[in-house]
């Protein structure tokens, strides 16, 4: 796990994250969820957010919200995560991730990211 958070390497970081997913190594989720929050995965973080997809992720929902204007494939695997443990997300995050899907519905212009975030926000309910 220590190279997984040490290397530069987008391929080399993309396979740990895998293999330990597929090993069910869940000490990986946090080391996983700190390098998503790194600014130097943007723009790499489909995998990470895949290897997550092996966990029980609902007590990161709030990070996981903050990807949903990343990229297109980012935003995608946040939005697949949050729908599979929405049954287990309490009111609190419920109430939190609302407001900020409604506060990154005021910064976006863009037709199709507001129209996502809006169909985002419909979890949530």
């Amino acid at each position: 796990m220590r190279y997984l958070a040490t290397t530069d390497s987008v391929l080399l970081r993309n396979v740990i994250a895998i293999t330990l997913a597929d090993l069910g190594d869940s000490e990986a989720v946090l080391l996983l969820i700190e390098l998503l929050r790194n600014p130097k995965t943007k723009g790499n973080r489909g995998t990470l957010l895949y290897a997550l997809e092996f966990f029980d992720v609902s007590t990161h929902v709030v990070m996981l919200v903050d990807l949903l204007d990343d990229t297109f494939e980012a935003s995608r695997h946040s939005y697949q995560l949050i729908s599979n443990v929405q049954d287990k997300i309490s009111e609190a995050q419920k109430d939190i991730c609302r407001q900020m899907i409604r506060r990154k519905l005021t910064d976006h212009k863009n037709k199709h990211k507001r129209d996502f975030l809006l169909e985002s926000l419909e979890l949530f309910t």
